[in-house]
């Protein structure tokens, strides 16, 4: 009949996506659906709600983040629970049944956009995404403040934490986050505690990096060796909890950290000193590489007067040169100031730049390794003028990926200035290049008594092969993005 063909219809993109825990059978056997509205019915309403929640069910017992999306099934569940409400008129008349019924109908409801928010982000639609996020969010509101508790609290919960995340209502998510914590010590929890923590103690300004950001940061130590304890293991959690300590200036603590992900997850990374968020195996992991190794590089020394004069010609203010963004602001730690001019990359005006620097422009065009990089990198910053004021010390730090290098162009280098990356410092030449891997911990200490400024480049990892650049940076922009771990209990 005419529900039968619509069954099938509708239902057959589920069941061919059924294969990861073949729910699609039963729901083909129950349901009917036209244009978003159910025909036939032939379960009750306790069974309509109890379907929902056994997809839901199924993805909260994983061990281990799933390896096949179940982005179909959630999407049909939704559906089913939007078609299908078990409680009708306001919450202030519900019997104590009812009352029940409503709270695990908007814990199932919450829990499945977070999960369906989550999938999404794995697809590549980080919009549609951030759509379910912020619609599951009250409703996991809802779901933490009611009493009694749900069956699915603790897991509201975690999911709560993510969305004010994302909203950028750290305070809340931290303090729910504590308060989850001490309900339920799950590995899962502490790690939220941990990440919320790191977030906020790179968001204070400069001026509060004292007292309050050693908190945060001592917080997120304590949470992620918890969480270590609990389920050792996890690669991006070890990123997290080596940056907490290097900028609580442990560094025994980092490389400690370091180790120990090293040998729990061979592959993630190879060398304690070497700790980016984004890590592609079989890259040549040395902090230190030989400029005489990249032609284009002996043309920047030969062009270097030119170059400089080009930058004598640049306005001074600070208009024209900012200080530098985010967390790298906090790197100084109000020993000097970090100004930079854009060439190349995120903040860069390149028609002005261009025209007021055209020699320098011109060869970093030409440069294969660094245009294609800004062309991959247009929101990231490929090429400027760096400019430090004396008695600055930028802090150790691991930049955030192994597949570019770092080269630097002495334009004005006063004595007292100098870099370690890895275990070996280094000085600054008027006129010469040296080239660094910045994924390995580096720091600056300018000890002069004058300006120092240098032309900063960055540019692929000569391992790093044209044809694999796109495959690299989806996968680097996947696991940046990636919630799939709060799905685990």
């Amino acid at each position: 009949d005419a529900g039968t063909m619509c069954l099938k219809a509708r239902l057959l993109p589920v069941c061919k996506a059924s294969r990861w825990f073949g729910c699609a059978p039963w729901l083909a056997r129950r349901y009917c659906w036209n244009d978003g509205r159910r025909l036939h019915c032939v379960r009750s309403a306790e069974i309509e709600q109890t379907e929902p929640r056994a997809i839901l069910q199924q993805i909260l017992a994983s061990k281990a983040p799933l390896q096949v999306s179940p982005l179909a099934e959630v999407t049909y569940a939704l559906s089913v629970l939007q078609a299908c409400p078990p409680f009708t008129g306001q919450p202030e008349n519900d019997s104590a049944n009812q009352q029940v019924a409503r709270a695990e109908w908007t814990a199932t409801y919450g829990c499945l956009a977070y999960v369906e928010g989550v999938f999404l982000q794995e697809a590549g639609q980080h919009q549609q995404a951030m759509h379910s996020f912020a619609r599951a969010c009250p409703h996991l509101a809802r779901v933490i403040s009611s009493v009694p508790r749900t069956s699915l609290d603790e897991a509201a919960r975690r999911f709560c934490m993510v969305c004010l995340i994302y909203s950028g209502q750290l305070e809340e998510a931290l303090q729910l986050a504590e308060e989850s914590a001490a309900f339920y010590c799950s590995p899962t929890i502490l790690r939220l505690v941990g990440e919320v923590s790191n977030l906020i103690g790179l968001r204070l300004p400069p001026q509060e990096h004292t007292t309050k950001s050693t908190s945060a940061f001592g917080r997120a130590c304590s949470a992620f060796q918890a969480a270590e304890q609990m389920r050792p293991g996890h690669p991006q959690a070890y990123v997290s909890w080596a940056l907490a300590h290097s900028m609580l200036h442990d560094l025994a603590g980092a490389y400690k950290v370091a180790e120990q992900a090293i040998c729990k997850c061979p592959g993630f990374w190879v060398h304690a000193m070497q700790r980016p968020s984004h890590f592609v195996p079989g890259l040549l992991s040395s902090p230190w590489h030989e400029a005489e190794s990249f032609a284009w590089a002996q043309e920047l020394e030969a062009e270097w007067q030119r170059i400089k004069s080009e930058l004598e010609g640049l306005d001074g203010g600070t208009a024209a040169w900012p200080e530098v963004r985010g967390h790298d602001r906090n790197l100084a730690q109000g020993t000097g100031i970090w100004r930079e001019f854009p060439l190349l990359g995120l903040g860069a005006s390149e028609a002005s730049a261009r025209k007021r620097c055209p020699r320098t422009c011109a060869i970093l065009q030409s440069i294969e390794a660094v245009s294609d990089h800004h062309k991959h990198f247009p929101h990231e910053e490929t090429a400027l003028f760096s400019r430090l004021t004396p008695g600055t010390h930028l802090r150790p730090h691991c930049g955030p990926t192994n597949t570019h290098l770092t080269c630097h162009l002495g334009i004005t280098i006063p004595d007292g200035c100098k870099i370690r990356v890895g275990h070996e410092w280094r000085n600054w030449e008027e006129g010469k290049c040296i080239v660094f891997d910045d994924s390995f911990e580096h720091e600056v200490r300018h000890d002069g008594n004058r300006t120092r400024i240098v032309l900063l480049i960055r540019f692929w990892h000569p391992d790093v092969l044209p044809q694999r650049r796109a495959e690299i940076i989806a996968s680097k922009d996947k696991e940046r993005k990636a919630k799939t771990w709060t799905l685990l209990h």
